[in-house]
């Protein structure tokens, strides 16, 4: 009987500690902001009452500091979004731009637009000229004609179907003499990435140091031309509640005090518990 009730004696106290703790920090909350309420009511006074000294020329409204709304908790609470950059070029965008040097038609442009936003994170297209076409209301000859266009854009490898097409194009684009790079993409890869160069050679009838060659050359293309542009997307980050720190003799969890508020347990409820109460001894 005497465990169950110092049990539900621990956890009433807890419960107190609790909601006096996120009573403190509320109270905190508006002590500050009925103090910059008052700091500001109090400059805009003082300032009515006095003589404003008159504006330097040349100095322009941009300089002087702007209020951020939304007040400083909730750029506390956004601090690492704000790390990303939604307002980057997107790959549509820097697509778009290099079409502009040329004059295309309404409808090609209407098929330019089309092909960039069905491109995935890649860079690559999933939709056949057949497909674009149907859906577009246009000729297949048109969307075939401004999609290789497009594949002709920077970044190279853009608008490809696949990893193999994206690194011919490259191939294409930087080397002369690239057969043999292209042979090794078309049939090869597995026998590349297994490094059996010699097998490679005897298949593809060269020497082993045009091999080689080939296989720097590819080394240097990359299978993913739409990686490093922005999706228009906000970055969510991960907080960790707890960090793992490595000491040089042991290991150390250290508790995020950003996303775990700290509570203390008051001494005076510490007693209380160590205590019996007075009610078990009568």
């Amino acid at each position: 009987m005497g465990r169950k009730i110092r049990t539900g004696a621990l956890l009433i106290l807890v419960l107190a500690m609790i909601y006096t703790q996120q009573a403190v920090i509320y109270a905190q909350n508006e002590a500050e902001k009925n103090m910059k309420k008052t700091i500001e009511s109090e400059n805009s006074d003082g300032t009515n009452g006095e003589d404003k000294e008159p504006e330097k020329p040349g100095e322009e409204e941009g300089d002087k500091e702007q209020e951020k709304p939304g007040g400083e908790d909730e750029d506390k609470d956004n601090y690492l979004n704000n790390i990303s950059t939604p307002n980057a070029e997107t790959l549509k965008d820097v697509l778009m731009q290099q079409l502009l040097s040329n004059s295309y038609s309404k409808e090609e442009d209407r098929v330019f637009e089309y092909i960039a936003d069905n491109l995935d994170t890649s860079g690559f297209l999933k939709l056949s000229v057949a497909e674009m076409a149907e859906q577009l209301g246009s000729k297949e000859e048109i969307v075939r004609n401004c999609l290789d266009i497009m594949k002709e854009l920077e970044p190279v490898g853009v608008c490809a179907y696949d990893v193999k097409e994206c690194l011919c194009l490259q191939l294409k684009k930087n080397y002369e003499d690239c057969e043999v790079e292209l042979a090794i993409i078309q049939n090869g890869m597995e026998l590349l990435g297994k490094k059996q160069l010699q097998t490679l050679a005897k298949i593809i009838h060269v020497p082993v140091d045009r091999i080689k060659l080939a296989r720097d050359r590819i080394c240097t293309l990359n299978p993913k031309p739409a990686q490093g542009y922005s999706t228009g997307e906000m970055t969510q980050y991960i907080v960790p509640d707890a960090v793992v720190v490595k000491f040089k003799d042991y290991f150390e969890i250290l508790l995020n005090d950003y996303s775990c508020p700290s509570f203390h347990i008051s001494k005076e409820y510490m007693q209380m518990l160590k205590t019996e109460p007075t009610f078990l001894k009568r």
